[in-house]
């Protein structure tokens, strides 16, 4: 097994399984958002096959190389063909699929590296053992091949009663495509929690990726008005709640909670396998997510800088979590 960097000719083959065994953040539309800064990689079996992928961002700062999810993406893989048939031969595999993936990164020779992997992947020693500190982070998620009944019923009394107000308010609720709508609820939104991230990204996603194949937005009114929106993006098996936000200059209680319920019900709709909300560590985000009832799921970020940069970190007390 070895890994490389993509040529142009390889696209197709990559594409073709990354949306059989990635997530939305591996397809080519969705990475070629991000331009010459991303470094998109191929694993092959030793058949010369290619049967996974990988990517990083890098973003370059005072002449130093920093690797990184790309904005608004919550994972670089790795993703790759499952198909061993025993729990040893898969574990073999993953072991194997990140020592080469650590060892790819080495060879960059980056100021610093922080990136998050695939939720699927559990076994991050080949990282440690290179030196590279391991965090783990949370994202909720709710299996929907249970029923819509059970579902509803565990989402938590206050979300419930929120969702009953809107409803009994009169708040309308609609399946939208204008995507300025949603661009002002998540500035909003970022600006009011006071999150950075580079909006120029955000507009991209929303202008030049968004499509009816692979997303849906819903958005609720009251008297013609938008007060919350929310924008799911969805693969072979889960939809992925990637923004939203509400006006807080005409907030209602239950809006926010009212477009998520029903981002819920869609994706079960498409016969999806999960309703992923995407992580937050912001103590506030995780406690509304936690809300409707999902089960909490660990995901593993990974980190490495040398001694300048830790050390700029420490003075200025910027926490990597």
């Amino acid at each position: 097994m070895y890994m490389r960097l993509l040529k142009s000719a390889d696209h197709a083959e990559y594409e073709r399984i990354a949306r059989s065994w990635g997530s939305v953040f591996d397809q080519l539309g969705w990475l070629q958002l991000y331009g010459n800064r991303i470094r998109l990689y191929g694993i092959f079996d030793n058949d010369d096959r290619m049967i996974g992928g990988f990517h990083i961002y890098i973003r370059k700062f005072l002449g130093l190389r920093f690797g990184l999810n790309p904005p608004f993406t919550s994972s670089c893989g790795p993703f790759f063909i499952a198909n061993k048939k025993t729990m040893f031969t898969r574990n073999k595999m993953v072991r194997d699929v990140m020592k080469l993936v650590m060892m790819e990164i080495e060879k960059l020779k980056l100021a610093l590296v922080l990136i998050s992997f695939h939720r699927d992947i559990r076994d991050t020693l080949p990282a440690s053992r290179r030196g590279f500190d391991v965090k783990v982070r949370y994202t909720y998620r709710i299996d929907l091949k249970r029923s819509i009944q059970q579902i509803h019923a565990d989402i938590s009394t206050s979300h419930r009663g929120s969702i009953r107000k809107a409803q009994a308010d009169g708040l309308i609720l609609r399946k939208i495509t204008d995507m300025k709508i949603v661009e002002l609820m998540v500035t909003k939104s970022l600006e009011r929690n006071r999150l950075k991230k580079d909006l120029s990204f955000l507009r991209r996603i929303l202008y030049e990726f968004v499509t009816a194949e692979n997303s849906f937005t819903y958005c609720v009114y009251h008297h013609n008005e938008p007060l919350a929106a929310a924008l799911c993006f969805f693969d072979s098996d889960t939809a992925l709640y990637l923004s939203g936000g509400y006006d807080a200059d005409r907030k209602h209680h239950g809006a926010g909670a009212l477009a998520i319920w029903q981002s819920i019900q869609q994706a079960r709709a498409l016969d999806l396998r999960y309703f992923d909300f995407d992580g937050s560590m912001i103590p506030a985000i995780e406690k509304y997510f936690r809300g409707f009832g999902a089960e909490m799921v660990p995901y593993y970020r990974i980190f490495k800088a040398g001694y300048l940069i830790r050390l700029l970190l420490a003075v200025f007390a910027i926490e990597i979590r």
